[in-house]
């Protein structure tokens, strides 16, 4: 009998201990994250109203919103979001000519832009590092805005009218790195800096060495992080 209680006797106290033992939770590497940013994003646009090729620079600032998923506890992907919005410009003028005419000119002027990034993040140092630097590479889209009417008339009778309207899609390269530093378990603060390249002028960017096509973005930004946990047996 004594060869039995031995073996019995020691399940019964590796029983008792596991009882004891707390629940290990698994790491959440997997999680949600939203965050806000403020800086400067410059853009270089393209824009085919006719004939002529317009090209210009666009400035975004100075908030920006993102939202993104943390693939893996070294790889996340996020989308961003900013837009300026200036109000409409109506300018007119009026004046007589030296034969009495009422010469009158109208100018009016919409612009609107707007922004999305959608970047990968790869973690460079360590995960679990406090003070954490980032790649950051990916694709961004620009929806660039600007017309420009102008009516010339005289003794109310239109005469001469002038229209220009940039209205187009662009879309970018964009890369750079990342230093940031997690304040609390869900809290990160970061400084980013990146470099957009307007894909149509990439062959003369690499060419004509045209840097000056391609434009940086800065932003400090802060991210909070909604941790997935793992769905509990018998919830709903």
């Amino acid at each position: 009998m004594k060869t039995y209680l031995l073996p019995v006797g020691l399940l019964i106290s590796g029983a008792a201990q596991a009882q004891t033992l707390p629940a290990v939770e698994p790491p959440a590497h997997y999680r949600w994250f939203a965050g806000v940013a403020t800086g400067l994003q410059l853009y270089e646009t393209i824009s085919r109203p006719g004939p002529i090729r317009y090209l210009g620079k666009v400035g975004l600032t100075p908030f920006f919103v993102s939202g993104g998923y943390q693939l893996t506890p070294r790889l996340a992907v996020q989308a961003e979001f900013s837009q300026r919005d200036p109000a409409d410009r109506n300018v007119s003028s009026s004046g007589y000519s030296p034969d009495g005419q009422l010469l009158e000119s109208t100018d009016r002027r919409r612009e609107y832009d707007a922004a999305v990034p959608l970047l990968a993040r790869y973690r460079l140092t360590r995960p679990q590092q406090a003070f954490h630097i980032d790649g950051l590479l990916g694709i961004s889209i620009l929806y660039h805005v600007y017309r420009q009417e102008i009516i010339l008339s005289a003794d109310g009778v239109p005469y001469s009218h002038y229209l220009i309207d940039e209205t187009a899609w662009n879309k970018y390269l964009t890369g750079g790195l990342g230093a940031g530093l997690t304040v609390r378990q869900r809290v990160d603060v970061g400084l980013n800096l990146v470099i957009n390249q307007n894909l149509e002028t990439v062959r003369r960017t690499i060419e004509h060495f045209a840097y000056y096509s391609i434009k940086p973005s800065l932003t400090l930004s802060a991210r909070y992080f909604f941790i997935r946990r793992p769905v509990q047996r018998g919830a709903f």
